[in-house]
């Protein structure tokens, strides 16, 4: 709960209310600070919200799968006036029409406030390992570890079970190596295709190491012995690197200190930084091919399986990740986020996904596919392991390569461990004072009304069991931003695949990749200088929204912030802004099951799914998938909310309660009368202008916990 002392309501909150807190209270000044205002202000009335106009769109173009997309492929790349038509139907040239308004923002780095840096000095003396023990310490022993566990008979889903388990004895990092490799391995873990490289030799070695240190009784952190899986997009030693088996980076020249298709000793700043944390790196995942697509499919290694939905896609770039921290091989992952990569597979496997601010993850080793829209990220089975996996990753590039990360306040976790320890008899006013934005048409704009029906459903029950407010607001121009974020992220990806061969990579890529690097060749410098003067208004929309003015208005092009008191404070500020995480639920997968089988090409559904997570690509805010509960066919429902610059604290504080709040839901459940009808603050339910259908409600979904994946490899069997 917000704690706010009696009378500081009316007076202006100062930074040193936030110093002078012990580290597990400072949170609640921040907060106060971060939304006082001296009138109390008030929320926008309708006439506010609904002169801001909705203009989002798809992209429509045809579907081709196989042997058609085959031949498809070097038509479009070579006749232009195909691609130009193309590119009209996707809207790429609306930009054109828009004009010099701001100047361009070329990457989303947006500096800390001065409350954000206080708040980050009162939780920095501990240090990044040291604040892991304490968000661990005194942890309860999870329920249902059996005294047999090191006879196999345990499925440890937490890493909480495995340090429970390493500190009586019972069970090694080596016992869990050997058996990851069994399951992993075996036909079954074949079948899933999550992985694309392990090293068995190298774990094993870690694993030792790991084992010895808990027998010593000195771990390197809370994450010691967690197996931890990394998305084929990071350098990791003793691993080749081929961003999910493109040509690009086999036997590619070492301009960016890649190894192509030989394994190299360097790895990149979030893998060393886990290493350091004691995690056992258990192998390379899958990915979409140099991470330009959102299914997870693959005609190179085979596209991963969705355990929590048979025959529907895992989502994707991270799309091997996902499958094995959703099948149970490993409690927590590293992805990449450049249009959703880790949100995405998250939502459609039923885990956690958290896509930090940019530049709180270093880049460095990472494939610089995507330099200014692109976040290394954690997917996790539960919040305790996706906070972890995140504070673990994040902070300064240990190799002192990467500036941009220096710039970031100290990475914390304030308010996340009185979360996680939330019961059903304490979730009451849990989060009080907290505000989650709603914004008008945006939030309904779904393909299936399952993705808005369950989270509207679990956002009623958050609110009545929790205190949270939910508001109403308004998000601008977010069809040039849509466009912005598509420029960007496919002329970055097409500039470096044009580093490392040209055509002669091409050639062997995926007919779906190839095309679509090929649109860019219909745009200008000028298109992508423009795609970041939308980035400069994009951004300022947000930090108004977060700083008081919730329709987004630019009443100048002047820049402002909390601290700006010469900004009118009409609004009271937003905390958090929720949406659904996509438009539409995972795809079925008729394509590329297996390597070589055939691609597909599907702009429309795959503008539908990319619906709630570019902005925040092209924007930097924080962003995390909550799965809220499953659609009529079984398929994973997921919740989005995104935050204020580096307030990923609030964000993974939020995703505690909701966990707690999920465990009370229990198993899910059929909806309530009246749970999945419109929030009151999404507005007038209207027909969308750009064709949108109106969802209907009683699709049958349900909201709650999800039942355990139809394929699931734990490190061991059940009993």
């Amino acid at each position: 709960m917000i704690m706010v002392a009696p009378g500081d309501e009316a007076r202006p909150p100062a930074l040193e209310d936030i110093l002078a807190l012990p580290a597990d209270q400072a949170h609640n000044a921040y907060h106060h600070l971060t939304h006082w205002l001296p009138d109390g202000g008030a929320d926008p009335t309708d006439a506010e919200l609904d002169a801001v106009p909705y203009d989002l769109q798809d992209i429509y173009a045809p579907s081709l799968f196989g042997k058609m997309l085959d031949l498809a492929a070097p038509v479009i790349e070579t006749v232009p006036p195909v691609k130009n038509r193309l590119s009209t139907d996707s809207n790429l040239f609306l930009l054109r029409q828009t004009g010099p308004r701001d100047p361009p923002s070329a990457l989303p780095l947006v500096l800390p406030t001065h409350a954000q840096k206080a708040l980050a000095q009162t939780q920095a003396a501990r240090g990044p390992l040291g604040q892991l023990r304490d968000l661990f310490a005194d942890e309860e022993a999870p329920p249902g570890v059996p005294s047999g566990a090191s006879e196999g008979t345990f499925v440890p889903e937490t890493s909480a079970m495995l340090r429970t388990l390493y500190a009586s004895g019972k069970l090694s990092p080596v016992d869990v190596a050997k058996s990851f490799l069994a399951r992993a391995q075996g036909s079954a873990g074949e079948n899933l295709r999550a992985f694309v490289a392990i090293n068995e030799a190298d774990l094993l070695a870690q694993a030792e190491a790991s084992a010895s240190r808990w027998r010593a009784g000195s771990p390197l952190s809370p994450l010691d012995g967690v197996p931890v899986c990394v998305k084929d997009e990071f350098r990791q030693s003793a691993y080749p690197l081929t961003t999910g088996g493109s040509c690009v980076l086999t036997g590619a020249p070492g301009e960016f200190g890649l190894q192509g298709d030989t394994p190299g000793s360097e790895e990149a700043a979030c893998v060393a930084l886990l290493r350091r944390a004691g995690a056992l790196l258990v192998g390379k995942t899958n990915m979409h091919e140099l991470g330009l697509g959102v299914t997870g499919t693959n005609i190179h290694h085979g596209t991963p399986v969705n355990p929590r939905a048979l025959g529907f896609a895992t989502g994707g770039s991270s799309s091997g990740t996902a499958s094995a921290v959703a099948a149970g091989l490993c409690p927590l992952g590293v992805g990449a986020d450049g249009g959703g990569s880790v949100r995405i597979p998250a939502s459609f496997c039923g885990i956690w996904g958290l896509k930090p601010t940019f530049g709180r993850v270093s880049e460095a080793g990472a494939v610089p596919l995507v330099c200014s829209v692109g976040h290394a990220g954690p997917l996790a089975t539960n919040v305790a392991d996706l906070a972890a996996g995140y504070l673990a990753m994040a902070g300064p590039d240990p190799a002192g390569v990467d500036p941009v990360v220096s710039l970031q306040p100290t990475p914390h976790l304030a308010g996340v461990r009185a979360a996680l320890r939330l019961k059903s008899d304490t979730l009451a006013g849990s989060l009080a004072g907290v505000r989650i934005g709603i914004p008008r048409h945006y939030f309904r704009h779904v393909f299936e009304s399952a993705c808005v029906e369950g989270p509207r459903a679990f956002l009623r029950i958050l609110r009545d069991r929790t205190g949270v407010e939910l508001v109403p607001c308004a998000l601008p121009e977010l069809e040039e931003s849509r466009v912005a974020h598509l420029i960007s992220i496919t002329s970055e990806m097409q500039s470096f695949s044009d580093a490392y061969g040209g055509g002669a990579a091409a050639a062997g890529m995926a007919p779906s990749t190839r095309i679509c690097l090929s649109m860019m060749d219909t745009l200008t410098p000028t298109d992508l200088v423009r795609a970041q003067r939308q980035r400069t208004r994009a951004i300022e929309y947000l930090r108004r929204m977060f700083d008081g003015d919730p329709t987004g208005a630019l009443g100048s092009n002047r820049y402002s912030s909390s601290e700006d008191s010469s900004m009118p404070a009409r609004h009271r500020p937003l905390s958090l802004i929720a949406s659904p995480a996509t438009g539409i639920a995972a795809p079925d997968v008729p394509y590329s099951m297996v390597p070589g089988r055939g691609d597909a090409l599907e702009a429309t559904p795959l503008s539908r799914i990319m619906r709630f997570s570019s902005l925040a690509n092209l924007t930097g805010v924080p962003s995390i998938v909550v799965p809220v509960g499953v659609d009529r066919q079984g398929r994973p429902l997921g919740l989005q909310l995104a935050g204020r610059w580096w307030d990923e604290h609030l964000l993974l504080r939020v995703a505690a309660v909701c966990e707690a709040l999920l465990r009370d839901i229990g198993p899910a459940r059929d909806l309530l009368p009246g749970e999945a009808d419109p929030l009151p603050e999404e507005g007038p339910q209207v027909p969308l202008k750009n064709g949108a259908p109106l969802p209907e409600g009683g699709s049958g979904c349900r909201v709650g916990m999800q039942a355990t994946p139809e394929v699931y490899l734990p490190h061991f069997s059940r009993a």
